[in-house]
């Protein structure tokens, strides 16, 4: 079972959910549209920017994203939709490869 998608509590269908997604390309999804967006966005924009996905997946892919340093938190709020603040988040553009 991979890391961190279930709990040893979970049931056998939720581990098997778990072991069936690939982590790395919904998050390089969510990435590239936070990469869109120039001064930051909310958790709002990037559910409206990826209307093929539900919220319950993009959303649980920033913390990923932030602790791995291609997501930052600038500090800024904005209000949602429903009418609550949420962090702007920034995309980092990743140091170029050396050839």
């Amino acid at each position: 079972m991979k890391p961190g998608l279930a709990r040893r509590t979970d049931p056998d269908t939720s581990r098997d959910a778990a072991n069936s997604i690939d982590v790395t390309i919904l998050e390089r999804v969510v990435y590239e549209a936070f990469c869109r967006y120039t001064g930051g966005c909310i958790a709002d924009d990037i559910v409206q920017a990826l209307p093929y996905m539900r919220a319950h997946t993009i959303i649980p892919r920033f913390a990923p994203l932030l602790r791995k340093g291609l997501l930052v938190d600038t500090g800024e709020r904005r209000r949602s939709i429903s009418g609550r603040y949420q962090r702007v988040m920034e995309a980092v553009r990743p140091p170029k490869k050396a050839l």
